[in-house]
């Protein structure tokens, strides 16, 4: 359902903003909003490409306007379609949740947004993300082409017709959090100490609360200035969760299972490998993109992009990713940039506008190059 409608205008790119409720829980209304230029009327065969995008925020903060602007305006100079949905965040829900959701909203572009006279092909949805929209991205993507799953069996039933879901065209994650039962996430100390043992404390008990009562949460709209991220409601609870090392408990559901992993972090690769098996519960195994033997050659293309001195989500989980992925022969380009770190492309508004001395930088100059290798790959799909 359609709440809303905004014309905007940004470097000569006119494009309206429109707002959807692609589902409810408990009454609660999660939204999307989507960007697109006026094509006016669209034939069938000039229907364009889409992006679905997942916010950053480790998926417990953020909404649906925490996206880089180049990538909106990359894909609406070219015609395409940009698509940014909130989701339900952790720790109060769990990975669980928030996958559904996001899959949820894929089949809403898929069923409603790309019916009629729309601009969306179907066929050519890119799924994309930063950081932990970058896993959701990642998961969302896997749940669509389980390798047990055929595409009969991804297919919405509307007033007693089947419509088919086709998979997604490619996946983009840029800095994604991936390899979530690694040492860096279940005992590593990467986070400053922000919070005293009484705030812990505090923040653990209003956690418990929440959960027990079922509480819901979208996560929260990010400060405009980084200086004022302390102050808003989601900032301890983020911070507790990296501070404490249980990132995957609340992922997971399972209480406790961060520390069963941490205390077998010590061993080799392959008794590592078989332990996270026995440890793991085979209900949250598929939470866990890289691990179980969750990924299958039907994983769409993958672009990936990740700084090299990122200190917030280490590049050896993109690293993990693409090896994963070579493993399985699914098509990849990646781009390892020197020294930029998390969230270095936040500062670009606009890679295309103009060429200056600035956008010969490593960063722009390395997501032009994604962008026009993205935007081949994708359109030769026509």
């Amino acid at each position: 359902m359609g709440e809303g409608e905004q014309e905007q205008k940004v470097d000569g790119v006119h494009y309206t903003q429109k707002t959807y409720t692609f589902k409810k829980i408990k009454d609660k209304e999660i939204l999307l909003d989507v960007y697109s230029v006026d094509n006016g009327s669209i034939e069938p065969a000039s229907k364009q490409p889409a992006v679905l995008f997942f916010h950053y925020g480790y998926v417990i903060t953020g909404d649906r306007y925490a996206f880089p602007k180049w990538l909106l305006m990359a894909a609406l100079r070219r015609g395409w379609t940009f698509i940014s949905a909130d989701h339900r965040c952790l720790p109060e829900s769990t990975g669980h949740d928030a996958i559904e959701d996001c899959v949820d909203a894929y089949f809403f572009v898929v069923k409603d947004l790309s019916s009629g006279d729309s601009a969306i092909d179907p066929n050519r949805i890119i799924i994309a993300g930063s950081s932990g929209g970058g896993y959701c991205a990642v998961a969302c993507s896997q749940r669509l082409v389980e390798k047990d799953a055929s595409i009969e069996e991804l297919s919405l039933k509307d007033r007693g017709t089947e419509i088919a879901i086709p998979r997604p065209v490619a996946v983009l994650a840029i800095y994604p959090m991936i390899d979530l039962l690694s040492p860096w996430w279940t005992t590593m100390n990467h986070e400053e100490n922000t919070l005293s043992q009484k705030e812990l404390d505090q923040v653990r008990g209003q956690i418990d609360q929440d959960i027990k009562n079922g509480h819901i949460s979208l996560g929260e709209r990010f400060a405009e200035k980084d200086e004022d991220l302390i102050y808003q409601s989601r900032w301890p609870v983020l911070q507790y969760v990296l501070q404490t090392f249980t990132y995957a408990d609340y992922l997971s559901g399972i209480k406790g299972l961060s520390q069963k992993i941490a205390l077998n972090s010590s061993v080799d690769w392959q008794q590592y490998k078989d332990m996270k098996a026995r440890t793991v519960p085979e209900s949250a195994q598929k939470l866990f993109p890289i691990d179980f033997d969750n990924m299958s050659s039907k994983f769409p293309p993958l672009f990936i992009v990740h700084g090299t001195g990122d200190r917030d989500v280490p590049i050896e989980d993109s690293k993990a990713l693409v090896n994963r992925c070579g493993e399985l022969t699914v098509p990849v380009r990646h781009w390892w940039l020197p020294g930029l770190e998390h969230c270095f492309d936040l500062e670009y508004d606009d890679l295309e506008s103009s060429i200056g001395e600035k956008d010969l930088q490593v960063g722009p100059a390395g997501l032009r190059e994604l962008i026009v290798t993205l935007d081949n790959f994708v359109c030769a799909k026509d």
